[in-house]
């Protein structure tokens, strides 16, 4: 088990494009080749990726250097896969909800409460049925949902644990989830103190930056 007070410095040591990697998924699970083409199709200057701002996530579009971070964040705790037994025998991964949750170093126990937990895991398939997954959509349908979300994206100005805690707060407003918006959000402050190098993100300039898009 990961304490807390590393997710972090894991997204930190796997750099940005794990930060961004953890918010594509929170619509959902998918393959390395499947993320390799929405990321090719999706960090465009359309979008407002830039050469200079897309440099570093070149190899989120090589679904082969993609699919070795996949492993990464998942050995470090970030994400679960599964295997697609049948027809092309894809290798599928997905959030750890458990990276929502609360995990004392001390007693080695999560200390999330069970409703809260639950919560987490309906707010996630909220999310999942906003953008579907190739599997229930065409490829070119799911880019074409995730459009806007590339054109935020392309606004921020970090990609850590923080922005990724923080983006599905604004996600749990957009949904009507005030209960998670609000752990969220205690979640991300509680979380900030641990951390004095990050950049405390303020939550209402982020309202009015997202509102411009």
């Amino acid at each position: 088990m990961i304490d807390i007070v590393m997710w972090q410095d894991i997204v930190k040591e796997l750099k940005a494009r794990s930060g961004l990697v953890l918010m594509y998924l929170a619509f959902g699970e998918d393959c390395p080749y499947n993320m390799a083409e929405t990321f090719k199709n999706g960090l465009i200057p359309k979008h407002g990726w830039d050469e200079k701002k897309v440099k570093g996530f070149k190899t989120l579009m090589l679904s082969n250097e993609l699919g070795k971070l996949l492993d990464k964040m998942e050995t470090n705790g970030l994400l679960i896969s599964r295997h697609e037994e049948e027809g092309r025998k894809r290798h599928f991964y997905h959030l750890d909800p458990m990276i929502l949750c609360e995990f004392s170093s001390t007693s080695k126990l999560f200390l999330t409460p069970l409703n809260k937990i639950i919560n987490i895991y309906a707010f996630l398939e909220k999310l999942e049925e906003k953008v579907q997954t190739p599997g229930n959509k065409k490829l070119e349908q799911r880019e074409k949902e995730l459009g806007d979300y590339f054109k935020l994206w392309s606004s921020f100005g970090t990609y850590d644990y923080n922005t990724f805690i923080l983006f599905l707060e604004i996600e749990a407003e957009k949904i009507g989830m005030d209960d998670m918006k609000d752990s969220l959000r205690k979640f991300r402050y509680q979380y900030s103190n641990f951390d004095n190098v990050s950049r405390e993100i303020d939550y209402q300039d982020w309202i009015n930056r997202r509102a411009k898009k």
